[in-house]
């Protein structure tokens, strides 16, 4: 409640604030908001290119990991079959008439292809993680763009020159909004629904 009622006042002050502050406060206050909406236009425009530059960054690094992931993967397989075949194949030389069956063959095989099988999979899910990732930065960067068009664009609304009526009735608007909100955020941190 105490929060409700600072921020009350504050907002009762802001009002008073732009009865009485005249032409000359309102003048000043516009035309700092169209300085403000400026310099935000301009970390608007930095935000863009941060964002093409992180993107092409990525996406080049990506490609770049994907070829060498797939020579790695083509090294670890060969590596894999050369190591399986050859113990496979000692046991087959040493004991012939127990080791060189058709169903230990095809036991082998299997066994070989489920191993083959489950190292392309991590490596196709490492992949696509990493895929998720970029995204994830790309969508953090696109949510503060948003937040900064919506600040240019208030910035915007209060540097147009407007009439103190519009002004008083703008500023009740925003006092009753931002009563509801402080209610409705006192209501949930005392527990009431």
């Amino acid at each position: 409640m105490k929060n409700f009622l600072s921020a009350a006042t504050l907002i009762f002050a802001l009002l008073i604030g732009i009865t009485t502050t005249g032409c000359a406060g309102r003048a000043a206050a516009r035309d700092s908001a169209r300085r403000l909406a400026a310099s935000v236009q301009l970390y608007e425009d930095h935000l863009d290119t941060f964002t093409k530059k992180e993107t092409a960054w990525s996406t080049s690094r990506q490609r770049e990991q994907q070829a060498s992931r797939q020579l790695t993967a083509e090294g670890q397989l060969g590596t894999f079959r050369i190591a399986t075949a050859e113990a496979t194949a000692e046991k087959m030389i040493d004991d012939p008439s127990r080791e060189a069956l058709p169903s230990k063959l095809t036991a082998y095989l299997k066994d070989t292809f489920q191993q083959e099988s489950d190292l392309k999979a991590k490596l196709l899910a490492d992949q696509q993680q990493e895929a998720k990732d970029l995204q994830s930065r790309l969508s953090v960067l696109q949510s503060k763009k948003e937040i900064v068009q919506k600040i240019r664009l208030n910035l915007t609304k209060l540097a147009a020159k407007t009439s103190l009526k519009d002004e008083v009735v703008n500023g009740k608007d925003f006092a009753k909004e931002t009563e509801a909100d402080l209610k409705a955020l006192d209501d949930k941190t005392s527990g009431k629904k």
